[in-house]
């Protein structure tokens, strides 16, 4: 499994910036990372993103949450995160997704506040993972043990816009309209979730291909004759 960090937090003096974290030192360190992570950590049109990566061959995975806002009552640090796993097994995605569904905002702040922290000592990030806690919280998921049966696990993005934005979103992740279609859209108070996933394209070809062998056939039964 892998996992991306885009986190701040009140004073800092670099920002939002993303990573990975090592999951063996909770150390946030710069690394290849899949383009549709990076423009979900970037786009104010996302909130939560999960499921499959749109035109990626390989089979992989991902959940993806924004918009977690530490705001300590003990007047520490505030801390602001976003955070996405990916992961081989495509069960993980239901599992996520069933760990955070009936948590509110403030539970799920209080999980990954308490995992997330200060450390200045890595200074392009100034941020740092408990690592033994995020792998805890990681064998809790696992451990839901839940099932995902969407077809081939559709990307889905969950956007607090309160208009629908489903042309921006294509844009965005330039799918391509021919190929992908919103297959579901659904509005829950303000929030907006899209379901995208591959046309089932028509075999519009075979038609006219079975003519012309047709023709063929006939001619060679004739010429034969």
């Amino acid at each position: 499994m892998n996992v991306y960090s885009y986190c701040n937090y009140k004073d800092s003096s670099v920002g939002f910036q993303i990573g990975q974290v090592d999951l063996n030192t909770g150390k946030i360190e710069r690394s290849s990372i899949h383009s549709y992570i990076i423009k979900c950590f970037e786009s104010n049109l996302v909130d939560v993103a999960y499921g499959s990566y749109p035109l990626k061959e390989e089979k992989s995975y991902f959940y993806l949450i924004k918009n977690i806002n530490y705001l300590n009552p003990n007047h520490e640090t505030d801390k602001y995160m976003n955070v996405a796993f990916e992961f081989s097994d495509v069960s993980m995605v239901s599992s996520f997704r069933n760990f955070l569904k009936n948590k509110s905002k403030d539970e799920i702040a209080l999980i990954f506040g308490d995992i997330i922290f200060v450390d200045t000592s890595n200074p392009e990030y100034e941020m740092k993972f408990d690592e033994k806690k995020l792998l805890n919280l990681i064998d809790t998921i696992k451990g839901m043990n839940c099932s995902y049966s969407t077809e081939k696990s559709p990307f889905c993005i969950v956007s607090s816009s309160s208009v629908d934005r489903t042309n921006e979103l294509l844009e965005l992740f330039k799918l391509n309209k021919r190929a992908y279609e919103l297959k579901k859209r659904e509005q829950n108070d303000s929030n907006y979730k899209y379901i995208f996933a591959k046309k089932k394209l028509k075999p519009q070809i075979l038609v006219p291909m079975l003519l012309v062998i047709t023709v063929i056939i006939l001619i060679l039964i004739f010429l034969i004759r």
